[in-house]
């Protein structure tokens, strides 16, 4: 098992149409696309794409830790048994990264040139889960209770 102790990653530094993982305020797995992060949302009994601003002093609610690609999880035989409300990697129609909410595999699609709020929200019928993206731990929060636990400085990531 690996570990990896992580700071957020400057906007400057932020690749276009990569998925992410850090701290959001809907999700901790994120897709940048033009000045934000695609997250999913549960929201009026629906799952939507929600847009978060790059987490700094005075707006964004999404601090990006690691480009998932820097992980490096190979693929692994196809996982069996799933954790509703998480992230995993695989091989699927439209994404190698999808959200299992339980019932259905779930995507972002965001349309290339286009402003986020055209991002579709995508099932993957087919999707062939390989490995649990981790979440990771905030080790160094902001506070102790409520987003000030969620949000900080460092988080350490077991994979």
């Amino acid at each position: 098992m690996l570990e990896k102790i992580l700071t957020i990653i400057p906007k400057n530094e932020i690749k276009q149409n990569h998925w992410y993982i850090g701290r959001g305020r809907n999700t901790n797995i994120a897709l940048s696309h033009d000045d934000l992060f695609l997250t999913l949302c549960y929201k009026v009994n629906r799952w939507v794409v929600k847009g978060e601003g790059h987490f700094d002093d005075k707006f964004g609610c999404f601090q990006p830790f690691i480009l998932f690609n820097d992980l490096g999880i190979l693929r692994t035989e196809e996982i069996s048994i799933l954790q509703k409300d998480k992230w995993y990697y695989g091989d699927g129609e439209h994404s190698s990264i999808a959200y299992w909410n339980g019932q259905n595999f779930l995507t972002i699609i965001p349309e290339i040139g286009k402003n986020w709020t055209f991002a579709k929200l995508e099932k993957e019928p087919y999707f062939a889960p390989f490995s649990l993206i981790p979440e990771g731990e905030m080790i160094e929060p902001f506070g102790k209770i409520a987003w000030d636990a969620h949000y900080g400085k460092k988080l350490k990531l077991l994979y």
